[in-house]
């Protein structure tokens, strides 16, 4: 989105450059509830390929789930060398660098890396005609440009995001009603249908620009995570899982609801320190405080313990649980 302002006046530049800016933060808000309703949303990978390299892949994905970093690492430079032309390889290790980025990690280093992987994976996908993709790569076009967005909101970058956000619609919107023909299309669609709903409430002064959108239906939008939780797809599954919890933990409130995904989710990846960190959070919210004390020493045990996590990782969600505490011993006094 483009403004060309013929004015000789700086005040009236000013104004006008403010109005877009903050014109834009509400974009941007719109942007951070369908694709960033979590910060550690990862490309979902099928693990329906029953190959050699299928198979590898998933044991990677699964690897980065239980924050096994260095492990997928190995394995995905293995990969690297041996099919350096396969897309879902460097999909695989962005995953795993936006995971460190947003698991305590967070450096130059680990930036360029992830976008590296990113262009890679892009550089891939170009190869194909834009005019007949097929599913599987209109998918990943969608996680890539979400990806390149949110890391420039992580320093307010928000005409950059905004960039990449228009290439994400693009392909998000070409998506809409192939989910029964490609599965994982549940779950974009189904955040984009619940997010937008939600943003309305939430954010009033969107409504606006909202309207220009493609409609959406909350109920819907939660049916298909619903169905992505119910999916033989072990990653597709475990992504629905995750915004289940989030959505009955922090929007539509259930608390119950979102210890069943959180429980479930910690059953399946029990070294995975952000499923964690939310079924305590959690757990607390619901005042269920001695439930949530046990989930703390997981998570502080399972921090302490991963020799693969840097420093900065093994105090990072420890760190989080703490401010929680305080906060809610602030409101219970007497619990201490």
């Amino acid at each position: 989105m483009f403004f060309q302002v013929a004015d000789g006046h700086g005040g009236t530049h000013e104004i006008i450059y403010f109005c877009v800016l903050t014109m834009s933060r509400y974009l941007i808000i719109y942007f951070l509830s369908v694709f960033s309703f979590s910060n550690c949303y990862g490309v979902v990978f099928s693990t329906t390929d029953t190959s050699e390299l299928g198979r590898l892949i998933s044991a990677g994905f699964a690897d980065i789930y239980n924050f096994k970093f260095n492990k997928a690492d190995s394995l995905a430079n293995e990969l690297k060398k041996k099919y350096p032309g396969d897309k879902r390889i460097y999909l695989l290790i962005a995953n795993s660098y936006w995971w460190k980025i947003h698991s305590g990690d967070d450096n130059a280093e680990n930036r360029k890396q992830f976008i590296a992987a990113l262009n890679s994976a892009g550089s891939i996908l170009a190869l194909h005609a834009k005019n007949e993709l097929p599913d599987e790569d209109l998918f990943y076009y969608i996680n890539i440009y979400s990806y390149m967005a949110r890391l420039e909101l992580l320093d307010d970058h928000y005409f950059k995001a905004f960039s990449f956000l228009n290439k994400c619609d693009q392909y998000l919107f070409t998506s809409f009603g192939k989910e029964p023909v490609y599965e994982p299309f549940n779950l974009t669609t189904g955040l984009y249908n619940y997010s937008v709903v939600a943003a309305r409430k939430k954010y009033p002064l969107l409504i606006p620009f909202l309207a220009m959108l493609p409609a959406a239906d909350k109920s819907a939008g939660i049916k298909m995570l619903v169905r992505c939780s119910g999916s033989s797809d072990r990653l597709l599954q475990t992504e629905g899982d995750y915004f289940l919890m989030l959505i009955y933990g922090e929007g539509d409130i259930d608390f119950p609801l979102s210890e069943k995904y959180a429980e479930k989710l910690c059953s399946q990846y029990p070294d995975n320190l952000l499923y964690r960190y939310y079924f305590f959070k959690t757990l607390l919210q619901d005042e269920k405080k001695a439930l949530a004390m046990k989930q703390y020493f997981f998570l502080f045990q399972s921090e302490t313990q991963n020799g693969q996590l840097t420093p900065e990782q093994k105090k990072y969600f420890i760190s989080l649980a703490q401010k929680d505490l305080e906060t809610y011993y602030g409101k219970h006094p007497s619990d201490k």
